[in-house]
Protein backbone atom coordinates (compact mmCIF):
# COMPACT_ATOMS: atom_id res chain seq x y z
CA UNK A 1 0.00 0.00 0.00
CA UNK A 2 1.44 3.39 -1.38
CA UNK A 3 0.24 6.77 0.72
CA UNK A 4 1.21 9.94 -0.22
CA UNK A 5 -1.45 12.18 1.51
CA UNK A 6 -1.70 14.54 -1.56
CA UNK A 7 1.50 14.03 -3.17
CA UNK A 8 5.02 15.74 -2.50
CA UNK A 9 4.34 17.60 -6.06
CA UNK A 10 2.03 20.18 -4.10
CA UNK A 11 2.21 21.96 -0.65
CA UNK A 12 1.08 19.77 2.26
CA UNK A 13 -1.46 21.96 3.60
CA UNK A 14 -2.38 20.75 7.39
CA UNK A 15 -0.92 19.93 10.84
CA UNK A 16 1.41 17.34 11.86
CA UNK A 17 0.47 16.04 15.52
CA UNK A 18 2.91 14.09 17.39
CA UNK A 19 4.07 12.76 21.03
CA UNK A 20 6.66 10.50 22.23
CA UNK A 21 4.49 7.44 20.69
CA UNK A 22 2.24 8.94 17.79
CA UNK A 23 2.48 10.89 14.61
CA UNK A 24 -1.64 11.89 13.42
CA UNK A 25 -2.30 14.11 10.37
CA UNK A 26 -5.41 14.40 8.40
CA UNK A 27 -7.49 11.72 10.43
CA UNK A 28 -4.73 9.14 10.24
CA UNK A 29 -2.79 7.91 13.30
CA UNK A 30 0.64 5.83 13.30
CA UNK A 31 2.89 4.56 15.69
CA UNK A 32 5.98 6.06 16.05
CA UNK A 33 7.98 3.06 16.50
CA UNK A 34 6.41 1.70 12.78
CA UNK A 35 8.33 4.08 10.71
CA UNK A 36 11.45 2.88 9.51
CA UNK A 37 13.26 5.42 7.83
CA UNK A 38 12.69 8.97 7.48
CA UNK A 39 14.73 11.40 4.85
CA UNK A 40 14.24 15.10 3.65
CA UNK A 41 14.87 15.72 -0.22
CA UNK A 42 14.29 18.20 -2.95
CA UNK A 43 11.13 17.27 -4.52
CA UNK A 44 12.11 16.80 -8.46
CA UNK A 45 9.04 18.86 -10.34
CA UNK A 46 8.22 17.50 -14.48
CA UNK A 47 8.63 20.16 -16.96
CA UNK A 48 5.42 20.29 -19.10
CA UNK A 49 7.25 22.71 -21.29
CA UNK A 50 10.93 21.53 -22.80
CA UNK A 51 13.32 24.05 -23.19
CA UNK A 52 13.60 23.68 -26.83
CA UNK A 53 9.68 24.58 -27.16
CA UNK A 54 9.80 27.83 -24.72
CA UNK A 55 13.03 29.43 -26.67
CA UNK A 56 10.73 28.84 -30.19
CA UNK A 57 8.01 30.01 -28.35
CA UNK A 58 9.15 32.91 -26.93
CA UNK A 59 11.25 33.75 -30.81
CA UNK A 60 7.87 33.50 -32.42
CA UNK A 61 5.67 35.87 -29.69
CA UNK A 62 8.81 38.38 -30.32
CA UNK A 63 8.21 38.15 -33.86
CA UNK A 64 4.46 38.04 -33.80
CA UNK A 65 4.58 41.42 -33.24
CA UNK A 66 5.84 42.25 -36.63
CA UNK A 67 3.36 40.27 -38.39
CA UNK A 68 0.27 41.95 -39.42
CA UNK A 69 -2.82 39.37 -38.82
CA UNK A 70 -1.32 37.47 -36.54
CA UNK A 71 -3.31 37.82 -33.04
CA UNK A 72 -3.85 34.39 -32.88
CA UNK A 73 -0.21 33.44 -33.04
CA UNK A 74 1.00 36.09 -30.81
CA UNK A 75 -1.68 34.61 -27.86
CA UNK A 76 -0.98 30.95 -28.63
CA UNK A 77 2.96 31.71 -28.29
CA UNK A 78 2.33 34.11 -25.65
CA UNK A 79 0.56 31.30 -23.46
CA UNK A 80 3.21 29.24 -24.01
CA UNK A 81 5.99 30.79 -23.01
CA UNK A 82 4.75 33.05 -20.22
CA UNK A 83 3.29 29.19 -18.68
CA UNK A 84 7.29 27.76 -19.25
CA UNK A 85 8.59 30.81 -18.02
CA UNK A 86 6.74 30.09 -14.50
CA UNK A 87 7.17 26.71 -14.70
CA UNK A 88 11.12 27.30 -14.74
CA UNK A 89 11.00 29.89 -12.18
CA UNK A 90 8.42 28.96 -9.76
CA UNK A 91 9.74 28.19 -6.37
CA UNK A 92 11.17 24.72 -5.14
CA UNK A 93 9.82 22.25 -3.44
CA UNK A 94 11.70 20.20 -0.03
CA UNK A 95 9.81 17.20 1.05
CA UNK A 96 10.33 15.05 4.30
CA UNK A 97 9.50 10.96 3.33
CA UNK A 98 8.22 9.03 6.30
CA UNK A 99 8.39 5.44 5.30
CA UNK A 100 6.46 2.80 7.37
CA UNK A 101 7.93 -1.06 8.16
CA UNK A 102 4.46 -1.80 6.17
CA UNK A 103 6.32 -0.31 3.33
CA UNK A 104 3.91 2.72 3.16
CA UNK A 105 5.00 5.73 3.12
CA UNK A 106 3.89 9.59 3.51
CA UNK A 107 5.68 12.65 1.86
CA UNK A 108 4.75 16.07 3.45
CA UNK A 109 6.45 18.92 1.21
CA UNK A 110 7.00 22.48 1.48
CA UNK A 111 8.93 25.91 0.00
CA UNK A 112 11.07 25.95 3.51
CA UNK A 113 13.93 24.30 3.42
CA UNK A 114 14.67 25.04 7.20
CA UNK A 115 11.17 24.47 7.69
CA UNK A 116 11.44 20.41 6.35
CA UNK A 117 14.44 20.15 8.12
CA UNK A 118 13.35 20.80 11.70
CA UNK A 119 10.78 19.18 11.27
CA UNK A 120 12.88 15.55 10.66
CA UNK A 121 14.89 16.81 13.62
CA UNK A 122 11.45 17.56 15.82
CA UNK A 123 10.57 14.00 14.69
CA UNK A 124 13.98 12.56 15.87
CA UNK A 125 14.04 14.07 19.11
CA UNK A 126 10.59 12.51 19.93
CA UNK A 127 11.40 9.21 18.48
CA UNK A 128 14.72 9.26 20.81
CA UNK A 129 13.32 11.64 23.98
CA UNK A 130 12.34 10.40 27.35
CA UNK A 131 10.54 13.52 28.27
CA UNK A 132 7.19 14.20 27.44
CA UNK A 133 6.53 15.49 24.06
CA UNK A 134 3.82 17.14 22.32
CA UNK A 135 4.14 19.40 19.12
CA UNK A 136 1.89 20.82 16.62
CA UNK A 137 3.50 21.63 13.05
CA UNK A 138 1.16 23.43 10.72
CA UNK A 139 2.05 23.74 6.88
CA UNK A 140 0.81 27.00 6.07
CA UNK A 141 1.57 27.69 1.94
CA UNK A 142 5.19 28.73 2.14
CA UNK A 143 5.77 28.75 6.15
CA UNK A 144 6.20 25.60 8.53
CA UNK A 145 4.76 27.51 12.07
CA UNK A 146 6.19 25.13 14.75
CA UNK A 147 3.89 24.87 18.41
CA UNK A 148 4.61 23.25 21.66
CA UNK A 149 1.95 22.15 23.66
CA UNK A 150 3.43 21.56 26.79
CA UNK A 151 5.46 24.43 27.33
CA UNK A 152 1.96 26.90 27.26
CA UNK A 153 1.56 26.72 23.70
CA UNK A 154 4.85 28.74 22.34
CA UNK A 155 3.91 29.29 18.65
CA UNK A 156 6.31 30.65 16.07
CA UNK A 157 5.24 33.16 13.49
CA UNK A 158 7.64 35.10 11.18
CA UNK A 159 10.77 33.37 12.46
CA UNK A 160 10.18 34.44 16.32
CA UNK A 161 8.04 33.87 19.14
CA UNK A 162 4.74 35.11 20.23
CA UNK A 163 6.00 36.01 23.94
CA UNK A 164 7.89 38.68 22.27
CA UNK A 165 4.51 40.16 19.94
CA UNK A 166 2.22 41.31 23.34
CA UNK A 167 -0.35 39.86 25.32
CA UNK A 168 -3.71 38.23 23.95
CA UNK A 169 -5.06 38.38 27.26
CA UNK A 170 -7.72 41.53 27.80
CA UNK A 171 -7.85 40.71 31.75
CA UNK A 172 -4.20 40.46 33.43
CA UNK A 173 -5.43 40.06 36.73
CA UNK A 174 -7.37 36.51 35.70
CA UNK A 175 -5.23 34.01 36.85
CA UNK A 176 -4.24 31.31 34.09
Amino acid sequence: MKDNSGGANTPYHGTLVFTNNTLSFNGTTIQLRNITRFTTYEVKRPHLIPPVLLIISTLVFLMSFSWKGAFIITIFAGAIAGYGFYEYFRPKLYAILIELNSSSHYAFSSVDKDGISEVCKRLNDAMTSDKPINTTIAFHGDKIIFGDHIARDKYEFNNSNIDNAGSFDNNPKSPL
